[in-house]
């Protein structure tokens, strides 16, 4: 949902030079995007959706100046299986400086879709804070 989302809101604030893709820790290429998600996506704007679960790879960490995860055990998997991504790998509401008690994001699947939908909510404060350093340091 986070890389969909972002992909819009880039462009929505016509923010450009910013590459952003998603990658898991242990993808399922069998497992779609939960409608769920699909539902919470389309709720704030974001249009079709071709996706398809990518794997982390050594190209993508080393390609990738920044590397942001939801929840502290995908920071700890990357540093341990990739210790050279060590410096580049950081939760996302901690790199923006949310401090509300919750430093992870929670994956919802399986959840309701509330729950979809305040995970989403929570990924676009963040991303949110995200944009404005972007715009921030184009000035």
């Amino acid at each position: 949902m986070a890389e969909h989302l972002f992909r819009k809101m880039l462009k929505d604030e016509k923010i450009e030079g910013v590459s952003v893709e998603s990658a898991g820790i242990s993808p399922a290429a069998w497992l779609a995007l939960p409608k769920e998600a699909r539902e919470a996506l389309r709720l704030e704007g974001v249009g079709e959706i071709a996706h398809s679960p990518r794997g982390l790879s050594q190209d993508k960490i080393e390609s990738a100046d920044l590397i942001l995860v939801m929840e502290e055990r995908h920071k700890e998997t990357i540093t341990l299986q990739y210790p050279q991504a060590a410096g580049k790998v950081f939760l996302l509401k901690s790199h923006v400086g949310i401090k509300d008690g919750a430093e992870e994001i929670l994956d919802p699947i399986g959840q309701s879709q509330q729950v979809y939908q305040t995970t989403l909510e929570e990924i676009k404060k963040a991303l949110s804070r995200l944009i404005y350093r972007l715009k921030e340091r184009n000035l």
